[in-house]
């Protein structure tokens, strides 16, 4: 996740300043489409929240946060210009790890585990067997 963040908001320094920018800014100078696509994929911070079961309020407000940047994202320059200093996944990756460093390995919701078949499942290292 922090990998995904850092490819859309924190990728490249800008030459003589202190602020990064990410493909999130570089796609939202592309009109009508850029917002759109970079909300989408910041959708992928979201099922993560989800997966490792944080509560619906707490989602509730990351959907706020793309959103409101998709919203202010739109409008030409002053957009382009929020994007560099607002940075939506950079507030969602900061409260999944509060919820999990709160909660520990207990946050996987039981039903998003993946159930992998006895017969793909590594083989543990064979018992050793008594000398009758």
């Amino acid at each position: 996740m922090r990998r995904f963040v850092d490819i859309m908001e924190n990728a490249v320094r800008i030459p003589g300043t202190r602020y990064r920018i990410g493909l999130d800014a570089l796609l939202g100078l592309v009109p009508g489409v850029g917002d759109f696509v970079t909300a989408t994929a910041a959708f992928v911070l979201l099922w993560e929240a989800r997966r490792l079961g944080i509560p619906f309020g707490k989602r509730a407000k990351m959907v706020g946060y793309i959103f409101f940047d998709m919203l202010i994202g739109i409008v030409p320059l002053v957009g382009d210009l929020f994007d560099v200093a607002y940075k939506s996944n950079t507030r969602i990756l900061k409260m999944i790890e509060e919820h999990i460093a709160q909660h520990g390995d207990a946050t996987v919701n039981p039903a998003s585990r993946i159930n992998v078949p006895k017969f793909l499942q590594r083989p543990h290292a064979a018992k050793p067997r008594r000398a009758d």
